[in-house]
């Protein structure tokens, strides 16, 4: 059986990040070094596999001194330049396809005068993302990793291949100051949830650019068209739901956080079986959170409900819990109610078919964590004090998408418990079912 090797390249395209996967299939005798690479002759075709505006997945890709190698006879065949990788992003935030420095189309025929003879391979899946702050100082590597650079990647490989592995190796671009978060849950989730997977940064990309080696890496990705989706909500990440993946996709990921929240003492039991789980993620320390008397009556009523037998109840200041018992309180939550915000992407972790209440400013919306609702299969709902936004909504009559507002992040949104807690009810009662622990 021939083996593959996948490798992920994030790129930005006009504000949406690429990645690539590359597969090798040659026959290997010499035997893997201590640090898994070995060493194989350079000419083995480059294949297109798949992809989406955002991602596209390639098997068999090259590196030398900082440039990616595409090896075809039919560079015609391939996506553009442009739509793969791009260059270093503009003051004006355009993002012009990427020079022949970073990425190139190869004929197998000049493939040994410009690469050598002998590369060395990558073993297992390696995600390298392109993004670099440019003029205006940041990519907001650090704002979106875990949610869509990271997420897009991993539902192309698991559409492509019906499975994923946990990466061999992260590689960025950038420094580390630029894709790190502020909160620290980027670099925790790397090094935590994926103990195994080598995390490169620039000092490591420019050793490698220096080098003069030619390096072929098992899997990679990297975007390659611009669909109607992402332009118009600016977000990579549009298209993923078109995505035919099996229900199991996030399986790999949530076992691996499942483990680790499981070491930590963590308690998957229920407190009545068949009764779900709600968590309400409270923002009232934050900056972005409801005026005081709404969230004491929101608690109030989700309290109510617990109290009559209807839910379990967690109301959770998640800044202030030990992340292991964040996790595992998602695990096993089936309604997510919050302030918009990065909790809500707590809901990656949750079986599919949950459901999530967004509570924002009536004068807004955000496609964030919609999307993300979309992904894992979960009802969503935008809620607006005591309405929800319908989904026929969010785009204006013109066809663009309706913004965020000037209050959309303020420290007085509203809203009507009495309404929050009627829909919970609902939602409850359609989701109250026995489950076992190894469903979660």
């Amino acid at each position: 059986m021939p083996s593959r090797i996948r490798t992920f390249v994030s790129a930005a395209v006009a504000a949406v990040i690429l990645f690539t996967l590359y597969s090798y299939s040659g026959p290997v005798s010499i035997p893997s070094t201590e640090n898994g690479s070995v060493y194989v002759s350079v000419g083995q075709i480059t294949g297109y596999v798949k992809g989406i505006a955002g991602t596209t997945l390639w098997e068999n890709i090259y590196l030398r001194n900082g440039t990616w190698f595409i090896i075809t006879p039919i560079p015609q065949r391939m996506p553009s330049v442009g739509e793969i990788m791009c260059d270093s992003p503009l003051a004006n935030r355009q993002h012009p396809p990427a020079g022949e420095d970073r990425l190139r189309f190869l004929h197998p025929n000049e493939a040994m005068e410009i690469l050598g003879s002998t590369a060395v391979r990558k073993t297992g899946l390696s995600m390298f993302f392109n993004d670099e702050p440019g003029p205006n100082g940041q990519s907001f590597l650090a704002h979106y990793f875990h949610s869509e650079v990271f997420l897009s990647a991993w539902r192309v490989t698991v559409s492509a291949y019906g499975t994923a592995d946990i990466p061999e190796r992260l590689m960025y671009r950038t420094v580390p100051t630029d894709w790190r978060d502020k909160a620290g849950l980027t670099p925790w989730f790397q090094q935590t949830i994926m103990p195994r997977t080598a995390v490169e940064d620039a000092p490591l990309w420019i050793d490698k650019k220096n080098s003069g080696t030619t390096f072929v890496f098992d899997r990679r990705f990297a975007a390659h068209n611009h669909g109607n989706k992402v332009r118009v909500w600016n977000k990579m990440t549009m298209d993923l739901p078109d995505l035919p993946v099996p229900s199991t996709w996030m399986v790999p990921l949530r076992n691996a956080l499942k483990a680790y929240a499981l070491a930590n003492g963590c308690d998957l039991h229920r407190h009545k079986a068949g009764i779900p789980v709600v968590t309400y993620v409270n923002r009232q320390m934050t900056s972005r959170r409801l005026v005081a008397s709404d969230a004491e009556d929101l608690v109030m009523s989700l309290q109510d409900l617990e109290d009559r037998g209807e839910i379990e109840f967690n109301n959770a200041f998640m800044e202030s819990i030990p992340r292991a018992e964040q996790f595992c309180l998602a695990l096993k939550t089936d309604i997510l109610v919050g302030v918009h915000g990065n909790g809500l992407s707590h809901q990656l972790w949750m079986r599919p078919g949950g459901a999530v209440l967004e509570l924002m400013d009536t004068g807004g919306f955000a496609m964030d964590y919609a999307l993300c609702a979309d992904l894992m299969k979960h009802d969503y709902y935008a809620i607006r004090n005591d309405t929800y936004l319908h989904r026929t909504e969010w785009l204006l009559p013109n066809g663009q998408p309706m913004q965020q507002g000037s209050t959309f992040h303020s420290d007085h949104l509203r809203v009507y418990a009495p309404y929050v807690a009627d829909l919970v009810s609902k939602l409850a009662r359609s989701r109250s079912r026995p489950v076992s622990e190894s469903d979660l």
